[in-house]
């Protein structure tokens, strides 16, 4: 580690300020544009269709989620081709 020298090796990670700038940007865009009061709406109505969905299909062990991510459970059968 003694042969490195500053500058002789970058990161991804290494501080780029175009990127911090990117990333505090899309952080406003998530707060400004209120994303995580829609994926809350968003994920109720999602969560209550598949409930719906897995009421009438008995392949369908359970349906769960929090906000937009969701998934239903589905038993493992032969019979079943996804």
């Amino acid at each position: 580690m003694d042969n490195i020298k500053p500058g002789d090796h970058g990161s991804t990670f290494g501080g780029n300020p175009l990127a911090g700038v990117i990333g505090i940007e899309a952080l406003n865009v998530v707060v400004d544009e209120n994303l995580i009061e829609n994926s809350r709406k968003m994920g109720k109505i999602l969560l209550k269709s598949l409930q719906e969905i897995a009421a009438s299909k008995d392949f369908i062990k359970a349906v769960r989620g929090k906000g937009l991510f969701c998934a239903a459970e589905i038993l493992n059968d032969e019979k079943i081709d996804a």
